[in-house]
């Protein structure tokens, strides 16, 4: 979504702005695997329109980049032996990805954190008024 100057956004709009904000503080922190983050933010590049925001991209190719390997419980149904090697192979990925994801979380934060707080004070103006 860009950020003209029109800063009144629908409440559903700010509400998964929020969601958002949520989702690159878990994949910051490490909190959220940075593959498992990274299939969600594709969800979130959709629903806020940026398929073409080279920003995000990076996030498109870890999804790529790991889509044949296991992640949560569909470890469950692997081979010990082969999932040790596939857990390898996720890791060397994440490893060589992540500091181009960190450095678009944080972009993408930023921009999304001031989208919200210029809807908050355009909306406390409209209610002072």
């Amino acid at each position: 979504m860009s950020t003209e100057s029109n800063r009144d956004y629908p409440s559903t709009f700010i509400a998964d702005c929020e969601k958002l904000l949520k989702l690159c503080d878990q994949i910051i922190e490490n909190r959220l695997g940075l593959t498992i983050g990274s299939r969600r933010m594709n969800g979130f590049r959709e629903l806020m329109k940026e398929d073409k925001n080279e920003e995000w991209m990076i996030f498109i190719g870890i999804d790529s980049e790991t889509d044949h390997l296991p992640i949560g419980d569909e470890k469950n149904h692997w081979n010990k032996e082969i999932l040790k090697k596939k857990e390898k192979e996720l890791e060397e990925i994440e490893d060589h990805y992540r500091p181009y994801a960190l450095e678009s979380l944080v972009s993408i934060k930023t921009k999304y954190t001031k989208l919200v707080e210029q809807s908050a004070c355009h909306n406390a103006d409209k209610s002072a008024s």
